[in-house]
């Protein structure tokens, strides 16, 4: 039986696409886009107009006259934060205004960053993409979770012998963005939210106060990073769910979440970080480019991940992001090809004859053989982007409702790395984030 990396994934079928292209050729011819009738608009926003979308998600870059996010990281000004954060706002609101609801309805304004989230019919995305205080229009992504006595990848990090040593992630918070945390398990708190454990966060998703998770992912996420079994056993977690429920029991979600409900995040902890005492952020999700081309640091092609994680990361929060489960050799998943995110890649942690892993439709995505600690698993994606690597396989950790959680691929290795990030940060505090990665890098070992 094969192993999965991923259990969200899906195939598309040849069938249904091949009629969609023939249905939709009329429509492209009578209502092409050109990039002058478009100029900010990003590529994956043209193709999606180029296809006769009548309304489309999109995310808005705002000229509003606030520094960059990389001004701000060469030139930090936490006391002018209240000021930029009210002219973030009212400059979106401004815009929104002049679009009216009918034409754009609002999903998120981020008083953290310059931009903005909502649905637009065709023509006001058109119009957004030339006006001249919007700097780009981007497509509203998907991301998908990308999971797949000290146990081996504990010793292969040698956080046991941290721990040991009295440095477990005090007075440190991971910020979990992901499907929401059980925090009635014992690992994590054992009790209503919040918790000792899990002590703040909040539903984006479905707009409530409760991060209880809906899957099992962010649960195993959370304990990868800072239960007993976990990197950082002392640390403590922020939840927050970015992923809605399908039902009113919260007994499953969405196979995917909007990236603007992740920005939505990112904005949320940069507002309670102080509060709450939020020091690292776990992103284990994560979407493909559709052109099949070598992306490398994606700042360009997807500018919403880059202006909300260089934002965390200016405000002094690193940002770790799985690379992906694909199998690529030419890219790694955004948002963790943005060049403020911290990727993580996954290892083996011990000695194995051979694992295949499953393609998720009843096939075999890959198989490794041979297998020693260090070695890097076939479904991870690299390329020279790629920031670190961790153990991806196997964790043994708690998921949703208590039991136990063979957890791999290049989630649970992004949880690893924010959990060692916590216990750097206890024995470095007020460590950047550029020193944080470059720690991790610099005490690793070399992987070929």
């Amino acid at each position: 039986m094969a192993n999965h990396p991923g259990g969200f994934m899906r195939r598309i079928a040849l069938l249904s696409g091949f009629l969609g292209v023939l249905s939709s050729s009329s429509v492209l011819a009578a209502n092409f886009v050109s990039a002058a009738e478009a100029p900010n608009a990003t590529p994956a926003l043209m193709r999606e107009l180029n296809q006769g979308a009548e309304t489309v998600a999109i995310v808005v870059g705002i000229k509003d006259g606030t520094p960059s996010p990389h001004a701000m990281l060469a030139h930090p000004d936490p006391e002018g934060e209240p000021e930029r954060r009210g002219i973030r706002v009212a400059a979106q609101r401004q815009l929104a205004d002049e679009l009216t609801p009918s034409r754009l309805s609002v999903r998120h304004y981020y008083e953290s960053f310059s931009m903005l989230a909502g649905t637009a019919t065709r023509e006001a995305a058109i119009s957004l993409a030339s006006h001249p205080d919007v700097a780009w229009v981007d497509l509203d992504r998907k991301a998908r979770p990308l999971q797949a006595v000290p146990q081996a990848s504990q010793v292969l990090i040698h956080s046991n012998q941290v721990n040991d040593a009295g440095v477990r992630g005090a007075s440190q918070a991971i910020a979990v963005i992901d499907t929401g945390v059980d925090y009635l398990v014992q690992a994590l708190g054992g009790a209503p939210f919040p918790n000792q454990k899990v002590t703040g966060g909040t539903d984006l998703a479905d707009n409530d106060n409760d991060p209880a998770d809906c899957d099992g992912h962010g649960t195993s996420i959370a304990a990868t990073s800072a239960s007993a079994a976990g990197a950082a056993p002392d640390a403590k977690i922020v939840a927050l769910k970015v992923f809605s429920s399908t039902n009113t029991s919260n007994s499953s979600c969405k196979d995917t979440a909007d990236f603007s409900d992740i920005f939505d995040a990112l904005n949320w902890c940069i507002v309670h970080q102080a509060e709450l005492g939020i020091t690292v952020i776990n992103i284990s999700l994560g979407g493909t480019f559709d052109d099949s081309l070598p992306h490398g640091f994606c700042d360009t092609d997807d500018p919403g991940s880059a202006t909300a994680v260089d934002g965390a990361r200016a405000a002094g929060m690193p940002v770790f992001v799985a690379a992906g489960n694909e199998g690529l050799t030419n890219s790694v998943d955004t948002p963790g090809c943005v060049g403020g995110a911290i990727s993580i890649g996954g290892v083996y942690a011990d000695n194995r004859n051979s694992v295949s892993w499953s393609d998720g439709a009843g096939g075999i995505q890959c198989t490794d053989r041979g297998i020693t600690p260090d070695q890097v698993i076939c479904f991870s994606n690299s390329m020279t982007s790629l920031s670190l690597l961790a153990p991806g396989a196997f964790w043994s950790v708690v998921t949703r409702g208590g039991g136990l959680d063979s957890f791999s691929g290049t989630s649970p290795a992004t949880a690893a790395a924010s959990g060692a990030a916590a216990l750097v940060l206890q024995a470095r505090p007020g460590l950047s984030a550029a020193g944080v990665e470059a720690v991790l890098a610099l005490t690793g070992t070399p992987v070929q």
